[in-house]
């Protein structure tokens, strides 16, 4: 799944736990990008700035989720593994 700013949510076909959650998140992008917080620009090119879009839009997902009652119980292992990867490729200088 992605989120692009011409507002468009690409979903995979198979509707899953882990693709609602991914959903969700993806979500949690598109209301941070329409109340003005977040710069595509700046998530493409600032790490720093890619990583907190990306946490922030988790915290989206779950206020979502939980509102929609949504089954959380694979919730923390979802979200942990994922913000892995955005740690998995670090830049070494």
């Amino acid at each position: 799944m992605s989120f692009r700013p011409d507002l468009t949510v690409t979903v995979p076909p198979v509707a899953d736990q882990e693709n609602l959650y991914a959903l969700a998140h993806e979500t949690g992008h598109l209301m941070d990008y329409l109340e003005g917080n977040l710069d595509y620009d700046q998530w493409i090119s600032n790490r720093p700035y890619r990583i907190n879009a990306e946490m922030k839009a988790w915290v989206n997902a779950y206020k979502l989720l939980k509102d929609i009652d949504a089954p959380l119980d694979e919730w923390e292992q979802h979200v942990q593994k994922k913000l892995f990867t955005y740690f998995e490729f670090e830049e070494v200088s």
